[in-house]
C-alpha cells in the first residue's frame, strides 16, 4: 500500500538522539507512514542506528552519503519520497504520538498544514501539551507568503505536512552560502506553488533546544542578512512578485536588524540600515517597529533594553 505520508529525517552526528527521534515516529499513532533516514556523513554510530532500525521496520529506508547539509539531505529524501505528503523532523526531535494523525486529519482541501511547537530543554518539555483545540486560520496564497516573507510564521519546515507536488527543482535550489535561515528561502519556494494553507493551534513537536543547535551558535552579521535579502528578492523577482511584497520585505528586514543587534554584529552606518530608515518612512509601520527603528539608532542603549524585554517575555512564557 503506498503511504499517505513520507517523513523525511535528515541526519548528522545525533546519536545521543537518534534512537528517542525514531522512536517517536515509527509509534505514531497514524502508522500509514513510510521514514525516509538520510545519513548525510555522519562520523558517528548514526548510520549504524538507522541501519539497525531499517531491519527491524519494513517502512524505514535508509540513504547514507556524503555530508551536503541539511537542505541538500531533504532534497534526497523528498526526491526518494512516495508519499501524498511529506513531514520533515529534525533527529535530534520528537514527535508527540498524535503528531501525524492530527495533522493528516485537517488536510482537507490544503497544501500544507502548520501545527505549533513546545520547546524541549535538558530532555522537559517547557509546558504540557494539550490537543483537543479546533481554531485554526486558512491562509490563501496572497496571505501565507506575506506572512512568511514578514516572519509572521514559523519558518521550519518542521511541524507540518506539505503537498509533495509542491516540491520542484527550485524548492532546495539554495546557495551553499546560506548556512542558516535556508529554511525561509526554502519555504518561500514552496509557498510560491501553494494554493491553500491551514495552521492549526495543536501542539504537534517537540523541539530540542540545546547550545549545540544552529540557533545557538549562529552569528547574524548585516552582510549576512544584506545576502539573504537579495536571494529573497531575486526568487520573488524570478516568479514576477516582487513589487507585490516591497513592503513584506521591509517588514522582514526590521525583524533581522533586531536579530543582529541582539545576537551579532551591528553598525548603524551600514548601508543595509540606512536602506531600511529609508523605505520604512513610506509604508505602514506597527507601534513596535517604530520603538524598533528608535532603537537602532541609539544601539547603545537599546540594545540592552530589548534584552531586559527578551528576558521579561520569557518569563511571562513560563
Amino acid at each position: 500500500m503506498m503511504p499517505q505520508v513520507s517523513v523525511v529525517v535528515p541526519i548528522y552526528n545525533t546519536e545521543k538522539y537518534l534512537s528517542t527521534c525514531i522512536d517517536s515516529i515509527i509509534n505514531q499513532t497514524f502508522t500509514n507512514i513510510e521514514l525516509i533516514l538520510v545519513n548525510d556523513g555522519s562520523i558517528d554510530n548514526s548510520g549504524k542506528i538507522c541501519d539497525e532500525y531499517a531491519l527491524k521496520d519494513s517502512r524505514i529506508r535508509v540513504y547514507h552519503r556524503e555530508n551536503g547539509g541539511v537542505t541538500s539531505a531533504r532534497r534526497a529524501g523528498v526526491e526518494n519520497a512516495i508519499g501524498e505528503y511529506i513531514s520533515f523532523v529534525d533527529s535530534d526531535d520528537i514527535l508527540p504520538n498524535d503528531s501525524i494523525e492530527i495533522l493528516y486529519n485537517s488536510v482537507e482541501d490544503n497544501d500544507i498544514i502548520i501545527g505549533k511547537f513546545i520547546e524541549l530543554k535538558e530532555n522537559k518539555i517547557s509546558k504540557k501539551i494539550h490537543n483537543k483545540k479546533n481554531n485554526y486560520i486558512t491562509l490563501n496564497h496572497d496571505q501565507y507568503l506575506r506572512k512568511l516573507i514578514e516572519i509572521g510564521v514559523a519558518i521550519s519546515p518542521c511541524a507540518r505536512l506539505y503537498k509533495r507536488t509542491l516540491f520542484d527543482d527550485r524548492t532546495f535550489d539554495i546557495s551553499t552560502d546560506i548556512t542558516n535561515f535556508e529554511d525561509l528561502i526554502m519555504n518561500i519556494n514552496i509557498a510560491i506553488n501553494s494554493h491553500f494553507v491551514k495552521i492549526i493551534e495543536n501542539n504537534v513537536y517537540l523541539y530540542r533546544q540545546h547550545k549545540k543547535s544552529s540557533s545557538h551558535s549562529f552569528t547574524t552579521s548585516l552582510d549576512y542578512v544584506k545576502k539573504l535579502h537579495e536571494i529573497i528578492f531575486e526568487t520573488l523577482m524570478k516568479n514576477q512578485l516582487a513589487d507585490n511584497y516591497k513592503e513584506s520585505l521591509i517588514h522582514n528586514h526590521i525583524k533581522m536588524i533586531e536579530r543582529c543587534l541582539l545576537h551579532g554584529s551591528y553598525n548603524k552606518n551600514h548601508t543595509f540600515i540606512q536602506n531600511v530608515f529609508e523605505k520604512s518612512q513610506i509604508i505602514n509601520l506597527s507601534f513596535k517597529e517604530r520603538i524598533l527603528l528608535l532603537i537602532f539608532k541609539y544601539p547603545f542603549f537599546g540594545k540592552h533594553f530589548l534584552v531586559l524585554l527578551t528576558k521579561m517575555r520569557k518569563a511571562l512564557i513560563k
